[in-house]
């Protein structure tokens, strides 16, 4: 009796499925003739000296209904594909003690926020890297290089994480580069055990980030990079 009753509520469920696409098809295909193109109003005018028959009627209510179901199969298909994108990139400082509490430094980074745009589908194999410097420095042969991910700090440096996983509406924050005030050279923060990536100011530092998933095509963005008057760490993304 149990699996009986159950059987019946998955199948109302499924009903309650259908009449909800069903009346989005509706609002869909009143899109259609009176939205942008407007095909109600033509049609409308024709009918005043055509007179059409139900044949040519039911074709024309099909066809609407057709491009309606697409419109909304295109909506659907569109708000589950896996999108990656950089949201903000974001800015925070800290003291760094040293000792007396009267000797500090005062620390500048910035973070990337990325997020999986998609409300059905998870993104794997997520890497986001360090793919080129300008101007290049010539002893960096280790490009691209895996970038920090927040909070990943295990016992032991080489086991960071240099890829991970987005779920749905997922936002991930991506360590990016820091600077102690008034340096003339800045970090960039990676998971690379060994290798120390120091960039000193040159007026127009320009970093490149690329974006990688499973069965996704790479994206690149590029990030500006300068030390303002203060000494403090600047950083903008490109247009």
């Amino acid at each position: 009796m149990r699996r009986f009753w159950k059987a019946t509520r998955v199948f109302w469920t499924g009903w309650a499925y259908i009449f909800d696409y069903l009346a989005d098809v509706r609002d869909h295909a009143w899109e259609v003739l009176w939205g942008a193109g407007l095909i109600g109003i033509p049609f409308g005018i024709a009918t005043l000296y055509w007179s059409p028959s139900w044949r040519a009627l039911g074709y024309v209510l099909a066809t609407i209904v057709f491009f309606a179901g697409y419109q909304l199969w295109r909506d659907l298909f569109t708000r589950i594909q896996p999108r990656i994108e950089i949201v903000q990139i974001r800015w925070r400082d800290w003291i760094i003690e040293r000792g007396d509490p009267r000797a500090y430094h005062r620390a500048n980074a910035y973070e990337i926020e990325i997020v999986n745009r998609s409300e059905g589908t998870t993104v794997e194999g997520v890497s986001v890297q360090l793919n080129e410097v300008s101007p290049q420095m010539p002893a960096w042969e280790f490009l691209p290089i895996p970038l920090h991910l927040r909070h990943d700090d295990p016992k032991q440096p080489e086991d960071q994480k240099r890829e991970f996983t987005l779920n749905p509406q997922e936002v991930r924050k991506i360590d990016f580069i820091s600077a102690l005030e008034g340096n003339t050279e800045f970090d960039v923060i990676h998971v690379q055990h060994g290798i120390h990536c120091s960039v000193p100011y040159m007026g127009n530092n320009r970093l490149q980030i690329r974006i990688t998933a499973k069965d996704m095509p790479a994206s690149f963005v590029w990030f500006k990079v300068w030390r303002d008057e203060e000494g403090k760490l600047q950083c903008k993304r490109e247009v």
